[in-house]
């Protein structure tokens, strides 16, 4: 069969409206495919499985609760005394160290704190005494035996205790006794007992602000804990 000239051209024109109608529609159906759906947006269906992922369950904030609350350690109190500028009860969480005390209470600069070990752990209700440079181990000792007979507890890993509930004296406390007080160092205990034996006994707490040496700062954080009957 002999194909003419002209059916060759006619079959060329046909192929290539039908390769150009093709590539149009294949056009148009992309331009017309739905747009991706962004991380986050709703969809016909519902959350997107990114957004999904995110819900929280309600259980995970009631085991969490319980958890924050475990991380609060209870409080405990100690007494602290001696070297320190802010003597007294003082509450810190269970677990402290005597380091953690001094923070609070504040070491006196003439604090010998040689004599005590900082990282020690502390008990609840336990007293405290911070020695005083100059105070030898036979001062330390006496202070923890008054304190031993007022109710406080032994301490020989940080320092002798204070006096617990008994007031010291000052008419006839010994230099160790006077030293079991806040601010009140071997050379203010000494200057004490040499003007009661210059001077006679103390008519009141007041007339120690007298001694050379003490002033009515000193007097004020040790009143509470003298007394001249």
């Amino acid at each position: 069969m002999r194909v003419s000239r002209n059916q060759i051209i006619i079959f060329l024109v046909l192929l290539a409206l039908l390769l150009g109608g093709a590539l149009k529609y294949g056009q148009y159906l992309g331009r017309n495919d739905p747009p991706p759906v962004e991380a986050g947006f709703l969809n016909q269906g519902g959350l997107t499985l990114a957004h999904a992922e995110r819900e929280e369950d309600p259980s995970d904030e009631k085991e969490a609760a319980p958890a924050a609350l475990a991380e609060e350690k209870p409080l405990m109190v100690v007494d602290i005394k001696g070297a320190v500028e802010n003597p007294g009860v003082i509450s810190l969480p269970e677990g402290s160290r005597l380091n953690d005390a001094l923070i609070i209470a504040r070491a006196l600069p003439e604090a010998n704190l040689d004599k005590v070990n900082l990282a020690r752990t502390l008990l609840d209700g336990e007293a405290i005494y911070i020695p005083f440079q100059g105070q030898d181990e036979g001062e330390i000792a006496a202070i923890g035996q008054s304190s031993n007979s007022g109710g406080g507890s032994a301490n020989n890993n940080g320092g002798a205790p204070a006096i617990g509930n008994s007031k010291v004296n000052i008419n006839k406390a010994s230099a160790a006794e006077l030293q079991s007080l806040s601010g009140i160092g071997p050379a203010k205990a000494q200057a004490i007992i040499n003007y009661r034996e210059e001077h006679g006994s103390f008519g009141r707490i007041e007339d120690l602000t007298k001694v050379s040496g003490i002033g009515t700062a000193t007097l004020e954080k040790i009143k509470n804990d003298i007394t001249v009957d």
